[in-house]
């Protein structure tokens, strides 16, 4: 009997070490090597997606960030080898050298980390990031954390976003340590918003709404800004709407702005049009050998 006892723990216990072997070999099973990453001015709610994919030893010569994957093809680590050479804010970057993913039954969990591996913030100023999904695999929250797990508030002083789903679209809200709602961003005045998808999971609109979700403008008559992509994933405009969808100036004076790309999705020129569609003014960016942007 005490043999046979020996002989079932040791059993189990190497089963234990199989399964966690199987663990480790599964949180990476594919690392794909992107120039770029889906442009994002929306919400932490879009996921995060690599575009103009490129090969190992083309990476080598170029900027790139690395995505790798487990067997259930979700992102276990993302290396950004893409220097930020241009400004940036809160949502148009990944957020720091690398973010580490860890999962649970309803959980996704990102940490941030600089070349050194050492954990940092990251471009929201947040140290991690935890994402929960419904029974259906709907993302449905995200909260923030500092370096001690402790909660806290982003630099646009949000400490949780919520989402739910009706009329077609995904209804967000944000909210403050004090659980008061909190803007979209410290310079643009919508509360609750709604965001609407096309069929390749990219956002087209983005609506400011009241509280009992009718669309509505702000104090200086946006309603909604809206979004094109073409098929390479680049984000070539956006553009700002009232109540009756109609073209409008934004607080920065245009109505549209308008991106064009070279051959590895970078910008080469944003253009800014009034709501008659008339050119105001242009921005040109020139890049060297390395695909790193002139200043």
């Amino acid at each position: 009997m005490l043999k046979f006892r020996k002989t079932f723990l040791l059993l189990i216990a190497f089963g234990l070490l199989l399964l966690s072997g199987l663990v480790l070999a599964d949180e990476t099973s594919s690392t794909h090597f992107f120039r770029q990453v889906v442009y994002n001015h929306v919400s932490p709610h879009l996921p995060l997606r690599g575009i103009y994919e490129i090969s190992a030893e083309t990476a080598q010569k170029s900027p790139h960030y690395i995505f790798k994957l487990n067997s259930r093809k979700q992102l276990v680590e993302v290396i950004n080898n893409h220097p930020i050479t241009w400004k940036s804010h809160p949502l148009t970057h990944i957020g720091a050298d690398k973010i580490v993913f860890n999962y649970n039954q309803s959980e996704e969990v990102r940490t941030f980390y600089n070349r050194e591996n050492q954990p940092v913030a990251n471009i929201r100023g947040v140290y991690k990031e935890v994402y929960a999904y419904d029974a259906n695999g709907f993302k449905c929250s995200l909260n923030f954390y500092d370096q001690n797990g402790q909660p806290t508030e982003s630099n646009w002083k949000i400490a949780r976003y919520i989402w739910e789903k009706q009329q077609g679209l995904v209804i967000e809200r944000r909210y403050n340590l004090n659980g008061e709602l909190a803007k979209i961003s410290p310079y643009f005045d919508f509360l609750i918003t709604g965001i609407k998808y096309n069929d390749q999971g990219l956002p087209m609109a983005h609506y400011n709404l009241n509280e009992v979700l009718e669309i509505t403008e702000n104090y200086w008559g946006v309603a909604s800004y809206q979004d094109k992509y073409d098929q390479n994933g680049n984000h070539i405009e956006y553009a700002y709407y009232n109540k009756a969808n109609q073209l409008t100036p934004s607080a920065a004076g245009f109505a549209i702005g308008r991106k064009t790309y070279d051959l590895y999705g970078n910008v080469i020129k944003e253009e800014y049009l009034d709501k008659n569609s008339q050119h105001l003014r242009a921005v040109t960016f020139q890049y060297n050998e390395n695909g790193l942007l002139n200043k």
